[in-house]
């Protein structure tokens, strides 16, 4: 151990990410971020507070420093039509402050309520791009996994860097 009493964590902060039941009849996404020894930085705050069911969510590890700021996605899926169709939808925030929001599935190639679900988001960053990760259903039973890297271009809006064929496509 140090003498100096440096802690190389002192200043790393995490946002946590949960799906809970509104008063409103649906699930929404809310995040707080927290130090690393275990100090709340930002209680609670609405990530997707939608009418559409959000469920699922998960966030990356905060990207290093960029022009003094540090990012996180938060990917999860979103239920549209009542909750009979879902897509993968991403909201980026800089700590608790909104920066962009897309919806991964179109953003990725796939078409917008296409007649397949893009369920079980799972995400992380490299420091610099996301990865999500998730299966989609093209029939009954019929589960593919999918990933898609991206990245926050000059105007701070998420693009694609790269789309990727299934993970595991019929095994």
């Amino acid at each position: 151990s140090k003498s100096n009493g440096f802690r190389p964590f002192d200043s790393q902060d995490w946002c946590i990410v949960w799906s809970r039941w509104t008063i409103d009849g649906d699930y929404d996404i809310y995040g707080a971020m927290v130090n690393w020894d275990g100090t709340i930085k930002h209680s609670a705050f609405g990530i997707d507070t939608t009418s559409f069911d959000s469920l699922v969510p998960t966030v990356t590890s905060i990207t290093d420093e960029k022009a003094g700021k540090r990012y996180a996605l938060t990917a999860y899926q979103d239920g549209q039509f009542g909750g009979t169709h879902y897509d993968i939808y991403g909201i980026v925030t800089e700590g608790s402050t909104y920066v962009d929001e897309a919806n991964l599935t179109v953003l990725g190639g796939g078409s917008s309520f296409q007649y397949r679900d893009q369920l079980r988001p799972s995400a992380d960053s490299d420091g610099c791009r996301f990865a999500v990760a998730f299966v989609e259903e093209y029939d009954t039973g019929d589960l593919d996994t999918l990933i898609h890297t991206f990245h926050l271009d000059a105007s701070m809006q998420l693009a694609v860097t790269e789309t990727r064929e299934a993970l595991d496509r019929d095994i």
